[in-house]
């Protein structure tokens, strides 16, 4: 790469769809493509489908692997079946199926198999796939695909399961997967010099690293130099801080009330990809704010039809990229503010005399009908959300996790009751449950067993009984006795998420700045603004990890000393490309086990040097605001922190092992589907 002082994310997914291709050219014939469905929103990332996936290339047909698929009609007459899959035995045995399924097939043709386990080989799993078919036993390799580019400043490893795995099961599989991903990420960006974490997991993920670093040696770290022992070149990130979602599990079950958050809130969002329940459309006038600052309704006039309902969410999207982190309440008033600039520049076309003012505007004219279009867009998606934000259940859903948040709950059993009563998705309740149950360090044996009793009569004695035990086993749902895990005695990272073994929730609100009052979503200076108020805990931590990591003894962070998690750290004599300004270097954050949409919005602000209120004694407040007069996106931005900010105007990465939300990380510990 030419560009020592940065890394651009788009340079990783050119090298994973290289890598991709190459694979598959490799395979000679026709084929059809089976892929792992944990794997196909990161695949679609690669834009597979228009450049790898085609005809052209000699794939005949593309498939998620499931019950289904095989025989005939499946197999386009290719020659090679080739599976793309995780190495998951639940997978894995659907998998065999469907070899069976087309091996039916072969009475005209036989067909071939190759399959590539994502990002790593797994014995288990390929012991199970040799045994039903030894002839399988050289048809089996690797994929190493481990980051996939959501954006940007976005990395996602795309491991749904990976909350589950380590926090529930114990299975530690996806801390080396992570491992020889970051590994492999420093083979192209550099060694990274600094590296911190907080967490029992992210501290045993920076244990494997070291080992992995005696392991592999200088040469994979040394990007361009030689193994006869040229210079390591400067890494170009200079930062990185590792967190794991065991120091915080009260975020996730908060409601998002960012933009790009509450769209994933309401309706979900499969990777970058937006499938809307409603057609894209917009009125023919500009559109009116309303009087609260949210998108107006649309006018009378019939929408216009703009296409797919299917649509990306990234920042190559202009128009999102300035409403995707501001409060969601915000998010009409830009909107309006671009329809209003569309429509003046459409005007101005009635005024142009001049030859060189013509081409001009005809020169202006395509980008700004893309902007229009995306206007037209996002005031369609704001005005459905609207629809259900404003509504009473909905108000009532977000004052009563306020409430909890704030111990003000007094009637928040009450509203369980109700929500049992009407029959509300099980995921929901259960979400509103484990908020309670983190905030109030349990739950009382008697509320307990009377909602437990209740739920077992609205949604079934085995589908409860099972969920609570692994809600238990997390740590997520207990009594205020100590539950399931006092009783089985469990050790290690569960019994550090064990209510009794966390600090009073009312002290971590009051010293990590949990609640913020006098917050201001329109100009916000503070990260709070993501959830009306509440400031994420991990986030509060990874503010003070960045100012308090080397404080001098005597000053304590709360953050980091009085939240639970181990702490650990590597440092390396690495040159840093940029030098020592902070301007040309790169920080990144990797969060195990799963991020928010609005917590990746708050950790753009800090990362971008905007509000923080962190709760150490050296952290300080953001000192104001800069919104660039004019920006139809400034009046909802984060504002933007001073040159005194620790991290002011450095570039970012943010890396994660899946985006998540609370309706995510509950079903993901249930074992059945709701």
């Amino acid at each position: 790469m030419s560009d020592t002082a940065g890394l651009r994310l788009s340079d990783l997914r050119d090298i994973a769809k290289r890598d991709l291709a190459n694979t598959l050219d490799k395979i000679p014939g026709s084929k059809v493509v089976a892929i792992d469905p944990s794997l196909y929103n990161g695949l679609k990332l690669l834009d597979t489908p228009k450049t790898i996936f085609t005809k052209e290339k000699g794939i005949n047909g593309l498939f998620v692997i499931n019950e289904t698929v095989g025989g005939d009609r499946d197999r386009y007459g290719a020659g090679t079946l080739v599976i793309l899959m995780r190495p998951s035995i639940d997978v894995t045995k659907l998998a065999a199926a469907m070899i069976e399924r087309f091996k039916k097939t072969e009475s005209r043709s036989p067909i071939a198999v190759r399959i590539y386990f994502v990002p790593k080989l797994s014995l288990l799993c390929s012991h199970y796939l040799v045994e039903g078919a030894p002839e399988l036993r050289s048809c089996i390799d690797k994929l190493e695909l481990d980051f996939f580019t959501f954006d940007e400043d976005l990395l996602s490893m795309e491991l749904p399961h990976a909350f589950r795995d380590l926090f529930v099961d114990g299975d530690v599989t996806s801390l080396s997967v992570i491992a020889n991903a970051l590994v492999r990420f420093q083979a192209i960006a550099g060694r990274i010099p600094k590296v911190r974490a907080k967490g029992y997991f992210a501290s045993k993920l920076v244990t494997i690293l070291k080992r992995l670093d005696q392991e592999v040696g200088e040469d994979v770290l040394a990007t361009g130099a030689s193994a006869s022992g040229a210079d390591q070149p400067p890494s170009r990130v200079s930062e990185l801080y590792i967190l794991d979602r065991g120091v915080d599990l009260y975020t996730p079950m908060m409601t998002q009330l960012t933009y790009e958050g509450l769209i994933d809130e309401l309706y979900g969002i499969d990777g970058a990809d937006f499938n809307s329940p409603f057609e894209f459309g917009a009125p023919t006038v500009p559109i009116a704010a309303s009087q609260s600052g949210g998108a107006g309704a649309a006018a009378a006039a019939p929408l216009a039809q703009l296409g797919e309902k299917a649509i990306r969410l990234t920042s190559a999207d202009r128009v999102l990229d300035d409403i995707r982190d501001v409060h969601s309440a915000q998010a009409g008033t830009i909107l309006h503010q671009k329809s209003l600039s569309v429509k003046a520049f459409y005007d101005k076309k009635k005024e142009l005399q001049q030859l060189k003012d013509i081409k001009d505007y005809m020169r202006s004219l395509p980008q700004v009908q893309e902007t229009h279009r995306l206007t037209m867009i996002h005031a369609s998606i704001c005005s459905n959300m609207n629809k259900v934000s404003k509504t009473a259940p909905f108000r009532k859903s977000v004052q009563m996790e306020h409430e909890i948040i704030l111990q003000a709950d007094s009637t928040t059993v009450d509203y369980v009751d109700e929500l049992i009563h009407r029959n509300e998705p099980l995921n929901k309740v259960l979400r509103l449950l484990c908020l309670m149950s983190l905030v109030n360090q349990g739950l009382k044996p008697k509320v307990y067993e009377q909602v437990r009793e209740s739920l077992m009569l609205s949604y079934g004695i085995p589908q409860i009984m099972s969920a609570f035990y692994n809600l238990e086993r997390v740590g997520l749902l207990t009594r205020q006795s100590g539950g399931l895990l006092a009783a089985a005695g469990l050790v290690g990272p569960l019994a550090q998420l064990t209510q009794a073994n966390r600090p009073i929730f009312a002290n971590m609100r009051k010293n990590c700045r949990l609640w913020v009052d006098d917050l201001n979503e329109r100009m916000p200076d503070d990260i709070a603004y993501v959830y009306s108020g509440y400031a994420p805990l991990m986030l509060r931590v990874l503010e003070d990890m960045i100012k308090m990591w080397d404080a001098p003894p005597g000053v304590k962070s709360f953050a980091l000393d009085g939240v639970p998690g181990e702490r650990a750290q590597l440092s390396y004599d690495v040159e840093v490309a940029g030098g020592g300004s902070a301007a040309g270097q790169t920080v990144m954050v990797l969060v195990i086990g799963g991020i928010t949409r609005a917590e990746i919005a708050a950790i753009r602000m800090i990362l971008s040097g905007g509000g923080t209120g962190g709760s150490g004694a050296g952290s300080s407040v953001a000192p104001g605001a800069a919104a660039a007069a004019g920006d139809a996106g400034a009046a909802g931005r984060p504002a933007g922190g001073g040159p005194q900010d620790a991290v002011a105007r450095r570039k970012f990465i943010i890396a994660t092992t899946n985006i998540t939300s609370g309706r995510r990380l509950i079903n993901s510990l249930l074992p059945f589907d709701v």
